[in-house]
């Protein structure tokens, strides 16, 4: 299972089986029952998300995620902009919703462009790229241009002379 899919299902069991958790952000701390029956659906729409995004599906799959998340985000910020009681929380998970949707977004693209390395792949690589660029301006002595264009940071030797 992929990391964006255990976020998503853990997201959604939490809102399915604790729907009043969200109540910190809400004055008050008022989540009536009608509220918690959405939050509930919301969070089934996750579980139901996270596993048709489960290993093997194509990108056509991701793209429809990425695009229920948008939408789900739009409509969070159309909450927050009417009804200032649900501001706070509406912009947090509308927050949450454009997260999720950006790292859909980027594995359909992954998977359209039939890659072979998988998301946590390149998101491994990713990590790696973005750290040669932060050691090369904090880490005296690092190399400005990497030779090897997939080694780690920790697989150079630094020059402190």
């Amino acid at each position: 299972m992929m990391p964006l899919n255990a976020v998503r299902l853990s997201l959604g069991a939490a809102h399915l089986l604790f729907p009043r958790l969200g109540r910190e952000l809400v004055p008050n701390k008022d989540i009536d029952g009608r509220v918690q029956r959405v939050v509930q659906v919301l969070g089934a729409r996750q579980i139901v998300q996270a596993l048709l995004t489960s290993d093997g599906a194509n990108s056509a799959v991701w793209y429809l995620g990425a695009e229920a998340d948008i939408a789900h985000a739009l409509s969070m910020v159309g909450l927050a902009m009417t009804n200032r009681r649900w501001r706070r929380l509406a912009l947090v998970d509308a927050a949450l919703a454009c997260g999720l949707a950006t790292i859909g977004w980027r594995v359909a693209k992954t998977v359209a462009s039939g890659s072979s390395l998988n998301a946590a792949h390149r998101a491994q690589a990713l990590r790696n790229q973005w750290a040669h660029r932060a050691a090369r301006f904090l880490v005296p002595g690092y190399p400005q241009r990497c030779s090897e264009p997939n080694s780690g940071p920790g697989s150079h030797r630094l020059n402190l002379q």
